[in-house]
């Protein structure tokens, strides 16, 4: 294992941009944005009024649009009434469209519905409870759904975990089905140890890579066997990998911005380079949205759509 001396500081690694995501209707706020399988971008869209609304513990049914980029605007997806505050989106097989919330109560009289999935003309043809607390969903080409939860969805909140169930989310991370169902969950004897927080999550194909709270190791799941390295960087909100390497994006503090980059070895992650993550010319990250997919790396600020892939990183 490389110690922190033996890590060359490579300084800014600019993102490049990729496209300036452009709405269908001239109010329209951009509300949620997320990759799909193949490196698409996935868009939430909603007029002034409903972002606000989707934005609230208190969302009330609105319009909005869903647009897929490929860069160029393609599928787009009109919904007339969502009622999900604090949403994520993702595209699933057969031109459908899921959405779900991030916050979800249990009530003694049931629990809350924070999944829909919408057909082409945006009508419901599915709805279910993911749980509370999701950090990040991400679908498969054949339409699995990976959700990682944060600290509040496992160990419980509004309900779960008293006087309500265990958390659906308390494994960590869950894998459901396209009409969601849970299909497999994260064993709390891991090697790696149990989750408490999903900081990172990575879905390329089928397969699924994290990094979570409180060790940080890094960990794959493929095909329900999980092969785990240590020697990850707390604090880490995003990775994507490839070809045996790795890029660790984020950090506590001061390192908010910081990329490690290393190879998976027997020994466990090999860091050999660091530096800074900028927009193009050196600018600040800022406020922004960042997605692991492989070995590319997606990062939205405002309306626009940003790149890096593990090749273009210096080594």
């Amino acid at each position: 294992m490389g110690s922190e001396r033996d890590v060359r500081d490579v300084g800014p690694v600019e993102v490049a941009l990729h496209a300036t995501l452009v709405p269908a209707g001239l109010d329209d706020k951009l509300v949620a944005a997320s990759v799909g399988p193949d490196g698409e971008a996935i868009v939430l869209w909603s007029a002034a009024d409903g972002a606000e609304a989707m934005r609230s513990r208190t969302g009330r049914p609105v319009g909005a649009r869903v647009i897929t980029y490929y860069p160029l605007p393609g599928h787009e997806v009109v919904i007339r009434d969502l009622g999900i505050a604090f949403p994520e989106v993702q595209p699933l097989p057969g031109d459908r469209t899921l959405i779900v919330g991030a916050r979800c109560r249990w009530y003694s009289k049931g629990r809350e519905r924070n999944a829909i999935v919408v057909d082409a003309d945006g009508l419901p043809v599915a709805e279910g409870t993911l749980g509370d607390g999701i950090q990040e969903v991400l679908t498969t080409p054949s339409g699995l759904i990976w959700v990682g939860y944060f600290d509040e969805g496992v160990l419980g909140n509004y309900g779960w975990g008293g006087p309500g169930p265990d958390p659906i989310g308390s494994p960590g991370i869950v894998r459901f089905t396209p009409d969601l169902q849970v299909d497999w969950r994260y064993p709390y004897n891991a090697e790696g140890g149990s989750i408490i927080d999903a900081y990172a999550l990575n879905v390329s194909g089928e397969t699924a890579w994290s990094s979570y709270y409180t060790d940080f190791p890094i960990v794959r799941i493929k095909s329900g066997s999980i092969t785990t390295w240590r020697g990850g960087v707390r604090g880490v909100q995003a990775l994507i990998i490839g070809e045996g390497r790795c890029a660790l994006i984020g950090g506590y503090g001061a390192d908010q911005s910081r990329i490690l980059i290393g190879f998976l070895t027997a020994e466990g992650f090999v860091p050999e380079s660091t530096g800074v993550l900028t927009l193009p010319g050196g600018a600040e990250l800022g406020r922004c949205r960042i997605v692991g997919r492989g070995a590319e790396l997606h990062v939205f600020v405002g309306n626009r759509w940003f790149k890096t892939t593990i090749a273009d990183l210096p080594w």
